[in-house]
């Protein structure tokens, strides 16, 4: 009886230190796997928050709309504005100035970006909407920069300009963007010669974002990027060449405010 007692106290510490250890590795690897959802989670309706601010700023600067709201919730997340600038830089073979130099286009952006950790972004940049997954970058909206059907170039600079710094927490922020300015540079009319346009497009932007618009424009434009160069301050610029039959360059500027 004595030794069945003592079997009995020790099949159960076995059977309760197994219970307990399944248990807490259940608790230790669900709990990761919650977190890790929960994150990509909100990072997905950041997207699409971002894709409703791209909405509504097309409509200042496709339909002149003079300003707009957007709505973004935030969880434990970052609101800001870049510390870096996005630049494009257009040169056109073809549209000649009033003294025959060729004509040189160039904007800078400031882009908005939300952040939930260090890996993972989502960013307004120049009309465009880029996701940052690690290492990986891709355009989830595009720029208003790209060839109609007839071979028509269009590039729509969207200025955006910040007012302040940007917020955090958890909380709902309101972007208002206002439009300050709206230019149309040149057409097809200014065009001096007959047949296709060069068009060389050099743009500066964020190291870890270059590869989503280098993409894109490849894509769209049909060039291959080239004399990708680092810079000092985080950027790096690359070239990208390609022609068209037509061309239309506009600019306009929006201040962003957010409350």
């Amino acid at each position: 009886m004595t030794d069945r007692a003592v079997s009995e106290v020790l099949s159960f510490v076995l059977v309760f230190s197994v219970v307990v250890s399944v248990v807490g590795l259940v608790y230790v690897s669900g709990f990761a796997g919650l977190e890790t959802a929960r994150s990509a989670e909100q990072v997905d309706n950041a997207e699409r928050a971002f894709d409703v601010l791209a909405d509504n700023m097309a409509d200042i600067h496709h339909h002149r709309a003079p300003s707009r709201k957007t709505e973004v919730k935030l969880a434990d997340a970052q609101l800001q504005y870049s510390g870096t600038t996005t630049e494009f830089d257009v040169t056109v073979g073809g549209v000649t100035d009033d003294e025959g130099a060729l004509r040189h286009f160039r904007a800078e952006t400031t882009p908005i970006v939300y952040s939930a950790g260090s890996d993972t972004d989502v960013v307004y940049d120049g009309g465009a909407v880029v996701r940052r997954d690690g290492d990986y970058a891709r355009v989830t909206r595009a720029p208003p920069i790209r060839t109609t059907d007839d071979g028509t170039l269009v590039v729509q600079y969207v200025q955006t300009n910040a007012r302040e710094r940007g917020v955090s927490g958890s909380r709902t922020v309101l972007v208002r963007g206002e439009r300050t300015r709206s230019e149309i540079l040149v057409t097809d009319e200014d065009s001096t010669e007959s047949g296709d346009l060069t068009v060389t497009m050099n743009v500066t932007t964020a190291s870890e974002r270059v590869g989503a618009w280098e993409s894109y424009l490849e894509g769209e434009l049909g060039c291959s990027p080239e004399n990708v160069e680092p810079l000092d301050d985080g950027r790096t610029r690359f070239t990208c060449e390609t022609e068209a039959s037509d061309l239309t360059v506009s600019v306009t500027s929006i201040d962003l405010e957010l409350s």
